[in-house]
């Protein structure tokens, strides 16, 4: 059951091939077992009938076990032995015994030809097996009644064979709907042997393992398996059950794509309840498990997320209210005046924490409206740099020439300035360096600063939501990891876009915005 298919629909499905190798089976025993009795028989009583009788029996009883023995099923062979076998029994036996035993061979050879497929080769053994019987009676048969009682058999075969032809027609018919049903469902089918051989599958199945059907018929699921070992857990799973089993698997395209399907599989029986096959339906579910990943990457991300906003906030809050009880109590003008400038800066740090926060939100649902205009960036950048420093401008080095004006929505610009002016105080190294040019209809606003050299890793997932670089080196959050998601679709969002760069040994991020033509400058103003 676990070899290719022939090219029609296999033995399994179709349900001759059984039959007639089971009967092989039976007429191997039966008839070489029948022809040594009458053998026996004869010696003992002498009667020369039945010693001729019985040697139709060994014609075709070895005809039988040779074919047995080969695992094949050519009724056509058997039958012509058989015929071959009445003529030369003819010519020993009585000749009244003749007529009413072709005429039974006869019936039985034309209800074993309706039961098998119209071949050539059962054309050409139903016309040699039609002349043998027709010689053999007409030169042996001398009684007239003998002769009439053949004739009748014969009719009786012949109305046998036409009722037996219906039958077979309709369950011929009903075989070929259900193969086109089974063709013709949306729905990948498939049927494998005990060892995983594909046996039968559909169009679908085809499809859906990007292979050509006649090139799938014959293959090992195995093969499709991407761990072979979940081949042998499913197979212990079903065990002896028999209703469905249904199981999420990874397969291997022949492309070498990888896929999830849902497999629904069951065993097919036998009359005494052993294993014989599985069938079932395959469902691509590549989608449904990346959905799930991404829902799963989600949930943990909220969960980092809580965490994170929970260390940031607390921690300028904890200075903030240290700073606020110094100050309640007392102290010298000089130090009131630095802490407050310290509990400026913390509140600074929540108040972009709060923005991100809220403009990430208003990004996912979409309901962000940039709203646009000439812009001066020699302004814009000076009021980012004095936002962040608290007026210690000493901090950051602006080399912006006059005149630059980009078409962006203020706010915004310097929502992501702050950011990246802020990342390069807090991770980055003095100096620090906010420097504009432009060029290609951009302006070009470059952050530098003189850190250490970003890791590949963290380069690579620097402008995702929630993902901060402290994940590749320490479990302590150090940021919500909203700053850069954030700046990058706001760029985005402007028309333009936010670059990373590592140039000798500065980390430059660079911010580009649309210049402002004429036109919109006069627009704004």
């Amino acid at each position: 059951m676990d070899g290719p298919s022939t090219g029609r629909p296999p033995a399994a499905v179709d349900g001759y091939a059984p039959v007639l190798r089971g009967a092989v089976l039976v007429l191997a025993v039966v008839v070489p077992t029948t022809a040594a009795a009458l053998t026996a028989l004869s010696l003992v009583t002498g009667a020369g009938g039945l010693l001729a009788w019985s040697l139709l029996g060994w014609i075709v009883g070895g005809v039988c076990v040779i074919e047995a023995g080969l695992r094949r099923a050519d009724i056509e062979l058997i039958v012509v032995a058989s015929a071959l076998g009445v003529a030369v029994t003819a010519r020993l036996a009585p000749p009244t015994s003749v007529p009413a035993v072709v005429a039974g061979s006869v019936m039985i050879a034309l209800v074993l030809f309706t039961m098998i497929e119209r071949t050539p080769r059962t054309v050409v053994a139903g016309a040699v097996t039609a002349a043998v019987h027709g010689y053999t009676l007409i030169t042996t048969a001398d009684d007239l009644g003998a002769v009439a009682g053949a004739g009748i058999l014969i009719a009786a075969g012949i109305g046998t064979w036409l009722v037996l032809d219906r039958m077979v027609n309709q369950m011929r018919k009903d075989h070929s709907s259900y193969r086109e049903l089974f063709d013709r469902v949306p729905v990948a089918l498939y049927r494998t042997g005990l060892g995983g051989a594909l046996l039968d599958a559909n169009p679908a199945l085809a499809e859906l393992l990007g292979m050509a059907l006649e090139d799938l018929i014959g293959r090992r699921a195995q093969e499709f398996f991407v761990d072979v070992d979940d081949f042998s857990r499913l197979r212990a799973a079903i065990g002896d059950r028999t209703d469905s089993l249904t199981t999420d698997i990874r397969f291997r395209r022949p492309d070498g794509t990888l896929i999830w399907v849902r497999d629904q599989t069951r065993p097919v029986t036998d009359d005494l309840g052993r294993i014989v096959c599985f069938e079932g339906e395959l469902q691509d579910i590549t989608e449904q498990r990346r959905h799930l990943d991404e829902l799963e990457t989600l949930v943990r991300s909220k969960s980092e997320l809580i965490g994170a906003v929970s260390h940031e906030l607390r921690t300028p809050l904890t200075a903030v209210v240290g700073f606020l009880e110094v100050l309640q109590s007392g102290g010298a003008d000089g130090e009131r005046v630095e802490l407050l400038a310290l509990a400026a800066d913390q509140a600074r740090d929540i108040a972009g924490i709060v923005d991100d926060l809220l403009t990430a939100a208003r990004l996912d649902n979409q309901e962000l409206v940039v709203q646009e205009s000439a812009l001066d960036i020699l302004g814009t950048i000076d009021g980012a740099v004095t936002s962040v420093t608290g007026g210690r401008r000493g901090e950051v080095v602006v080399a912006v020439p006059r005149g630059l004006m980009a078409f962006a929505d203020g706010a915004r610009v310097r929502q992501v300035l702050r950011n990246l002016i802020g990342n390069a105080m807090r991770y980055g190294r003095s100096p620090i360096e906010v420097r504009a040019e432009d060029g290609d209809g951009l302006i070009h606003v470059v952050v530098a600063d003189h850190g250490p050299e970003i890791s590949p890793d963290v380069v690579a997932r620097m402008f995702d939501a929630f993902f901060s670089g402290a994940e590749t080196s320490s479990r302590q959050p150090s940021s919500i990891g909203l700053g850069l998601a954030v700046s990058h679709r706001l760029a985005r969002l402007m028309g333009g876009d936010l670059r990373y760069e590592r140039v000798g040994n500065q980390t430059q991020f660079t911010l580009d915005l649309r210049e402002a033509s004429v036109p919109e400058m006069a627009e704004s103003a």
